[in-house]
């Protein structure tokens, strides 16, 4: 106890002795009254205590100009991203698969296959109701007129149509499923007792005739199929209505001629004609060109008509002669030469035909030229 009063004693003294020198410095340091009054315009009477000045505040701090150039922006550090582990990376999303754009496909624009293939071309029936078949691009329909045939995944087709007397002209038609048309047509013929049988008739209509070809006209059936044989000619027709009307040429026929003729038709009737061929009567006429000639082979040229196919001839006593034929319409033209022909001497040139027409002229040869 006694040892602790020592030691708070002795801490006292220390305490007052720093106490004490502290004073001392500041009483060294703090101007006597007299230095104030003689830094002070304020005079010795007058003098009062200052009042006590607060610390005033710092102005605010005013921001310096930047510039741009003497700046830089001080970028901070870049972020470290943790290393993902096996067990902490998070599932990456999947992706989805990309949908694929559509492949335009070329247009269509090629027309359906189509084909008749029952019946054929021009035949002959006696029933009223016909099957039609054919074949076509799988898929099509057909058509034959408003009404539609049967198609099959084959393509093959068929309908079946009533027929009208006569001839019967149908048109089919295949349309594609992109819309592509294509047709086909085929001709059949109804006859018989369904049509109602017409009497067959043929007629003659010249029989003689300066022309060369020959009419025949008539009744029958409709679609009744008829022949002209003449040989070497031939004329065919199949009638649409119950009249009809054919005419036969007799190509290249000149001389008068008689021709026999038979007539066929398809319904098992034969029937013969006859036909002459008489050309017309042509006048016969004979012309002569020039009458004169200075070449050194003096010639000269006759023309005119006759019945065509006869013999002209031209001839001279000791001159010289030509001959030809009338041509097809009667026209003929001659030119004969004259040799041995004394200059200046006119001399008779005699033309006729087979017909026995005669015409005679005058001819003279120029040794020096043409008077």
């Amino acid at each position: 106890m006694k040892h602790r009063s020592i030691v708070i004693l002795t801490v006292s003294f220390v305490v007052v002795l720093a106490a004490g020198v502290a004073l001392a410095q500041v009483g060294a340091f703090a101007p006597s009254f007299s230095e104030l009054a003689q830094k002070s315009d304020t005079v010795a009477s007058d003098i009062a205590f200052l009042p006590k000045v607060e610390k005033p505040e710092p102005p605010p701090a005013v921001k310096a100009p930047v510039d741009d150039q003497d700046v830089r922006k001080e970028e901070p550090p870049a972020k470290q991203e943790p290393k993902d582990s096996v067990l902490d990376k998070p599932e990456q999303p999947v992706d989805e698969p990309k949908k694929e754009e559509p492949v335009e496909e070329p247009t269509d624009t090629t027309p359906p296959k189509l084909a008749v293939t029952s019946p054929t071309e021009g035949a002959h029936f006696g029933e009223k109701t016909l099957k039609y078949a054919g074949v076509t691009e799988p898929g099509a329909r057909v058509f034959a007129g408003e009404w539609e045939a049967d198609v099959f995944d084959s393509g093959e087709w068929h309908i079946v149509l009533v027929l009208s007397p006569g001839k019967n002209v149908t048109t089919f038609t295949a349309k594609d499923k992109a819309g592509n048309k294509a047709s086909a047509t085929v001709t059949a013929y109804l006859d018989g007792s369904d049509v109602g049988e017409t009497e067959f008739t043929a007629h003659q209509k010249y029989g003689t005739s300066s022309e060369p070809w020959e009419k025949f006209y008539g009744t029958a059936a409709p679609g009744t199929k008829i022949v002209l044989m003449a040989t070497p000619w031939k004329a065919t027709m199949v009638t649409e209505g119950p009249e009809w009307l054919l005419k036969l040429h007799f190509e290249g026929l000149k001389e008068p001629t008689t021709v026999p003729i038979v007539l066929e038709t398809s319904t098992g009737r034969r029937m013969e004609f006859t036909f002459t061929y008489q050309p017309k009567a042509i006048e016969f006429t004979a012309n002569q060109k020039y009458g004169s000639c200075s070449e050194p082979e003096p010639y000269d040229v006759f023309v005119g008509t006759a019945r065509p196919g006869v013999t002209i001839t031209a001839t001279t006593e000791g001159h010289g002669s030509a001959s030809t034929k009338a041509g097809d319409f009667g026209n003929w033209d001659l030119k004969v030469f004259f040799t041995e022909t004394a200059p200046d001497q006119p001399f008779d040139v005699t033309v006729s035909d087979s017909d026995g027409h005669v015409k005679t002229f005058k001819f003279v040869s120029y040794a020096g030229g043409e008077k």
